[in-house]
């Protein structure tokens, strides 16, 4: 009987490298037989219990990380990520609802794990779709933004607008601070954060989006890059 892989991937959409492993995932979805489950989670959160902090707070992170984004763009196949000014003071705190539509949209069974990858990605999109617009000014997470997450998730408008009344209610809130409470106690202290599981080992845990090879490694799986499709060119 062959061995059950699966991953969970604690995560937060307003993380950039959260938006190169999304983008990756989805791009394995089909080539490797993994139990990809989502586990949305508030970063800010889990900084906060871990002393953690962001790197773009630290002067020379900050600057290094606009040439490692750049770099890792063009080695995902993914677009720049510019990031915004007022990234700190209000995109973060203005993400938290995002994470709890995705936590709505499992809740009521309106999303398989598929179509929750979809949309964590449409939302991670949106974001950043929207940061390169406004890279020189504020990034707004307003309609235009939750409209095209939808839209690029293939989310029917009256399906949207039930997980965004939803997402304001009690239970999405306590699903996102279980699953924020949850990764600290994992271990957990950024994102993307995945724990591997095969069933006969013991659970193992591989942080970021420059990961991916280490994880095929421990499935022992093939690994053709960030980008399947333009290595086998």
């Amino acid at each position: 009987m062959p061995k059950r892989l699966t991953c969970e991937l604690f995560f937060d959409v307003v993380s950039p490298y959260t938006h190169f492993a999304l983008h990756v995932w989805s791009r394995y979805a089909q080539i490797w037989p993994v139990d990809l489950k989502l586990r949305p989670m508030l970063l800010g959160g889990v900084m906060k219990a871990t002393g953690n902090s962001p790197p773009g707070t630290l002067p020379q992170r900050a600057a290094y990380l606009q040439q490692d984004l750049r770099r890792n763009a063009s080695l995902f196949a993914v677009d720049i990520l510019p990031v915004p000014n007022n990234f700190i003071s209000e995109v973060a705190r203005a993400v938290v609802h995002v994470q709890r539509v995705l936590c709505a949209a499992q809740a009521s069974g309106a999303s398989d794990d598929a179509a929750t990858l979809a949309l964590a990605l449409g939302f991670s999109r949106a974001i950043h779709a929207e940061a390169s617009l406004r890279s020189e000014g504020d990034l707004d997470l307003g309609e235009n933004v939750m409209r095209f997450a939808f839209e690029d998730a293939g989310v029917a408008p009256e399906t949207a607008a039930a997980l965004l009344q939803a997402a304001r209610g009690d239970d999405a809130k306590a699903a996102l601070r279980r699953n924020t409470d949850e990764a600290v106690e994992r271990g957990v202290y950024g994102s993307p954060t995945a724990f591997l599981s095969d069933g006969e080992r013991d659970e193992a845990m591989v942080f970021g989006s420059d990961r991916f090879e280490q994880l095929a490694h421990h499935f022992s799986l093939p690994y053709f890059g960030p980008d399947p499709a333009r290595a086998r060119l």
